[in-house]
């Protein structure tokens, strides 16, 4: 207290002023003209994390060394040579925090008063940042984006909106946003706009055609969000997206949905959905093929070892890795087994839907009358062979015997007659044994004699 009191007899200030500075939230330091500390307050002690004892009636550069050559001993030699007040703000190295000092002169010395901003600088940072975010956002936007007034007029628009729309910034800001309309749709779109603003039940997202200035037309998707004061709309953002190619896929979608549906639900051929273990989704003409329904698929899973016979497995796999591979698989012929234990020859073929996971959609067509087809046929041409090769042997018999008789007498001409019968006899028989094979083949039951 005492050095108080000499500090206070040291400073030209008088004991009210004293009293105030001391009660006060700024710092305030007194410095002479021989730039002594004749005073400081609490605050001021407390900010530079110094007490009063150390700092009371020492040269202000011999305890502050840090502050020659900076902008604090700049601004503070400004201010007594001018004797004109000071104002800055500036970062104190030591201490990491920034200050807001205000410089009185007087012919007496300085009268410093200074404030920890440092909160206060770090809070106007975040907000210069989010400002800066906030433009890129804004300038980077795919979407088409606009700031407008209750009465529709355009404050502020990004760089989208005049490539959604083909119009320059001279256009569009300033102007009342029914600038991109046609003219004979503008008194139209004012009045859509005013209901939309004022309007809090309108639907704040709508889907429309627009016109562009170079008369081309889009589908776009548009979004509004309010601006609002004591609860009163100020402002609408409009948020605009391109959706013009979403839609026409969306459309190509729905039609190849919509064939896919149909060819599904016509049962002319099986189709069915699969992936690597089971069936995921099938008509009712491949169900009816395997033996089940609609409800059997819906209420368990049907795994493909359930219904193939074994000895077709490696010729699944491979038409698995050809799918992969290529995207397709050529058809082939497998079996299914149906419930009852029955087979049931197919002719299947697939295309991928998806990689990840694998999925495909498979066209199945049954065989089983192609097939009983040809067992019959086979049939027939093992029987028909058969019944040819008892006649043939007995005319070849029966022409051997002749020709050996012939011979006997030697009589020439009937010896070569017999002779040319022989050998087409041979080709007959030959033509027979030939036809037997070629049966054998397609029952999958030729003998190999190997050689």
């Amino acid at each position: 207290m005492s050095d108080q009191n000499s500090s206070h007899n040291q400073s030209p200030l008088t004991l009210d002023t004293l009293r105030i500075l001391e009660t006060m939230n700024d710092a305030f330091m007194f410095v002479d003209t021989h730039w002594r500390i004749t005073y400081l307050n609490k605050r001021a002690a407390s900010i530079v994390h110094r007490t009063r004892e150390e700092l009371s009636g020492k040269i202000l550069w011999d305890v502050f060394p840090e502050a020659i050559g900076s902008r604090f001993a700049t601004n503070y030699f400004e201010a007594a040579n001018t004797q004109k007040p000071v104002q800055f703000v500036e970062l104190y190295p030591p201490l990491n925090n920034w200050v807001e000092v205000h410089v009185d002169p007087s012919p007496q010395g300085l009268a410093i008063y200074f404030l920890d901003v440092t909160q206060r600088m770090k809070a106007e940072e975040i907000l210069h940042n989010s400002e800066e975010r906030f433009r890129s956002i804004w300038e980077q936007a795919t979407d088409a984006m606009t700031l407008s007034d209750p009465e529709g007029i355009v404050l502020l628009a990004n760089p989208a909106y005049y490539a959604l729309y083909g119009y320059s910034p001279e256009e569009v800001i300033g102007k009342s946003f029914a600038v991109i309309f046609p003219q004979e749709l503008r008194t139209w779109a004012i009045a859509e706009y005013s209901n939309t603003f004022h309007n809090p039940s309108i639907a704040p997202m709508v889907e429309a055609s627009i016109r562009r200035k170079d008369g081309t037309e889009r589908v776009v998707e548009s979004r509004y969000h309010f601006l609002s004061q004591d609860g009163q709309r100020t402002a609408m953002v409009s948020t605009v997206r391109d959706i013009t190619e979403q839609k026409k896929e969306q459309e190509a979608l729905q039609r190849l949905q919509t064939r896919s549906q149909r060819l599904m639900e016509s049962n002319i051929i099986g189709v069915m959905i699969a992936d690597t273990s089971s069936i995921l989704e099938a008509n009712d003409a491949f169900l009816e093929m395997i033996g089940m329904t609609q409800d059997d698929l819906h209420q368990r899973t049907i795994r493909w070892a359930d219904i193939t016979p074994p000895e077709y497995a490696p010729l699944d796999q491979s038409k698995l890795e050809e799918l992969r591979e290529h995207g397709s698989c050529v058809p082939y012929e497998k079996e299914y087994i149906r419930p009852d234990g029955n087979r049931i020859p197919i002719l299947i073929g697939a295309t991928l839907l998806q990689e990840e996971p694998l999925q495909w959609v498979c066209f199945v067509l049954d065989i089983t009358e192609r097939k009983q087809l040809e067992q019959r046929k086979d049939e027939f041409i093992s029987i028909a062979s058969h019944e040819l090769r008892t006649p043939l042997t007995t005319l070849k018999a029966l022409i051997q015997i002749g020709k050996r008789k012939v011979e006997r007498q030697g009589i020439q001409d009937a010896i070569s007659s017999f002779s040319k019968m022989e050998t087409q006899i041979n080709k007959l028989i030959k033509l027979v044994a030939d036809l037997l094979d070629v049966s054998k083949i397609q029952a999958g039951k030729l003998d190999y004699a190997t050689e």
